[in-house]
């Protein structure tokens, strides 16, 4: 786990040393334990390592392999079996990393590697001898590829703050802003919130042609969704043995691993399943770090001290107050790069902070779950709206006490939170009052149109719309941001893909049943976690204080007031009126705008 970074310069002039330099001094969090440097002529590859496999200075980036050189951030946790496949094939080896096989793979298979590939990756291979460089970036988007194009030069990084010194002042992208206030997206697939940088989309490859300068994506996985039935005991069964694996797989480190533990059903089982295949190997307890609130209101500490007791677990837990949260603020905000739709993302820099504290490089989360095994409220909602009428009423009827739900919640979910353009239009509706006008006109809502197009085919179909474009991509970029601040490789095997594609083929009432979200995993944990775990109704995860943002409220206003931008996208409502949630968007942008000197030119809104 690293941090990249290149230069390479289409106009043929060659490579600054010291700009490269800058660029990955501006990611040195990313990657403490060394760096290094490849230049020739007009190419310039840059790296930042975290020492995670193989420790050695064999490890080190940029790696040259013949004709290639690789820079690369993530893990491929199948290297082992891909090598002793390669090795079949004539392939030598003489070092014990990743990167050497990323690299034979690239030279066996060339662009089709990605697709042996089971991990979390962003790379560029120079291929001298096609005169091109290689680009790639994981399944789902979990680790980060960010690109512009300036002064004739086309720059990449593993994160903004690497590309700005080289393009000057930071603009403002009013379409990010406009889906961020309005549509509550913080994240979008290919687009930032600054003008002229963009993201290499998650499951793409590119290709720079050096001779040409054309530069051209492919994308190189989509899920493939394999409908099946049998017993229950067969799902259960299955589902153990490969989510084993996939947490087996991401325990492969020369380095100390533990685990985030929130007292939930998705980390409490990924701690049980890890502290059972880590005691096979070591003598050493697994260890869990535990973040929540003080005051009877969570009980979730409660649950994790249950789970760690259970399990053995060298356990860390705190309780970050009020004004530790709006200490953290100035960092959070210039880490995560971009605005965030919640101070709940707090909360896990906090645990991130922790574990880097105990000297854990590794961190397994739970990313994920609820994605592909309908953890929401929404996945009900879309549930129902496949069901017939009497089902989906017995199904609703059910829900409300598992869920810990209203009727009228029930209703909401069924009518609103689940249906993305109905939502969305009435989102536009009720904030185009707040926008000045003619602002609210440039709105798209092509991402929920995609949706409804899906939901009406499947339940599935509604998850695939989850993990590509709703809830999924914001929570990895706040995931990958708040634990690279800290120097820590955060590993999702909930997102290991095998796991993903059966589970989203799976039958809904495996996924809901009975009144139950996540039913199959519930009934998968209960023999390992008991039912107090397995079978809780609410679901609470790393929450900051609910009132956080009322208790800020005047700091947060002057915030918001202070900001240029927000005067020039805003009518001059008075925002102390605003529901919270809207403020702290508003507020969030600010922010963002004042630690990074953003602006927007008066051309880019009339």
């Amino acid at each position: 786990m690293c941090g990249i970074a290149g230069i390479i310069d289409l106009q043929g002039r060659p490579v600054i040393a010291s700009a490269l330099k800058q660029m990955t001094d501006a990611i040195r969090h990313r990657g403490p334990d060394g760096e290094g440097f490849f230049i020739e002529n007009n190419i310039g590859f840059g790296h930042r390592r975290l020492a995670i496999i193989d420790l050695s200075d064999a490890g080190k980036q940029p790696m040259q392999r013949g004709n290639l050189v690789l820079t690369y951030n993530g893990e491929i946790y199948n290297y082992l079996e891909l090598r002793d496949e390669l090795k079949k094939k004539g392939y030598q080896f003489f070092t014990g990393t990743d990167s050497e096989v990323l690299l034979a793979a690239y030279e066996n298979w060339g662009p089709d590697c990605a697709q042996h590939f089971n991990g979390m990756w962003s790379f560029a291979i120079y291929d001298k001898a096609r005169k091109e460089v290689f680009f790639s970036r994981d399944r789902f988007g979990e680790k980060p590829f960010y690109y512009t194009e300036s002064g004739g030069r086309f720059i990449f990084c593993s994160e903004i703050k690497g590309l700005l010194p080289l393009i000057g002042q930071a603009e403002l992208q009013v379409d990010a802003a406009l889906n961020f206030l309005v549509f509550e997206q913080a994240e979008q697939p290919a687009q930032t919130f600054f003008k002229g940088i963009n993201k290499l989309e998650a499951a793409h490859n590119a290709v720079l042609n050096l001779d040409s300068g054309n530069f051209k994506k492919t994308c190189y996985y989509s899920l493939n969704l394999q409908a099946n039935s049998h017993q229950e005991s067969f799902y259960e069964k299955a589902f153990l043995d490969q989510f084993s694996n996939a947490v087996e797989l991401r325990l492969r480190s020369d380095v100390r691993v533990g685990t985030c533990l929130s007292g939930g059903l998705d980390s409490s089982f990924i701690a049980a399943i890890a502290a059972g295949l880590h005691a096979k190997k070591s003598e050493q307890p697994f260890a869990s770090i535990t973040a929540g609130l003080a005051g009877d209101s969570n009980r979730e500490l409660h649950f994790a001290a249950t789970v760690a007791q259970r399990f053995h677990l060298q356990s860390k837990m705190f309780t970050p107050s009020e004004t530790a949260f709006s200490e953290a603020l100035p960092a959070l905000v210039f880490h995560q790069e971009e605005p965030f739709h919640s101070t709940s993302v707090a909360m896990q820099y906090f645990v991130m902070q922790a574990a880097h504290d105990l000297g854990l490089k590794v961190l397994l989360d739970g990313q994920g779950a609820d994605e592909i095994l309908m953890g929401y409220h929404l996945h009900l909602g879309a549930a129902l709206r496949n069901e017939t009428f009497i089902k989906a009423l017995l199904l609703a009827s059910r829900s409300l006490s598992n869920y810990s739900i209203s009727p009228l919640m029930a209703a909401a979910i069924w009518g609103y939170h689940s249906h993305p353009v109905r939502k969305a239009n009435w989102q536009r509706r009720r904030w185009k009052p707040v926008l000045k006008k003619g602002i609210a006109e440039r709105l798209s809502v092509e991402p929920a149109q995609l949706a409804e197009a899906s939901i009406s085919e499947s339940v599935a179909h509604y998850q695939l719309h989850d993990m590509f474009r709703g809830t999924l991509p914001m929570l990895l970029r706040y995931e990958d941001k708040n634990a690279m601040t800290f120097s820590v490789e955060s590993r999702l095997p909930f997102l290991d893909h095998r796991l993903v594609e059966w589970c989203l083929s799976l039958p809904t009432n495996q996924k809901i049943a009975n009144g139950w979200s996540k039913h199959l995993l519930r009934q998968t944990a209960a023999p390992l976690l008991g039912s107090d775990v397995a079978w809780r109704k609410k679901k609470v995860g790393f929450e900051a204080p609910e009132s956080f943002v009322t208790s800020n409220k005047n700091f947060l206003l002057e915030v918001v007031r202070k900001s240029r931008i927000v005067f020039q996208l805003c009518s001059h409502v008075e925002v102390a009126g605003l529901p919270d949630a809207f403020l702290w968007r508003l507020a969030s942008l600010a922010l963002w705008e004042e630690a990074f000197q953003v602006n927007l030119r008066e051309d880019a809104v009339n």
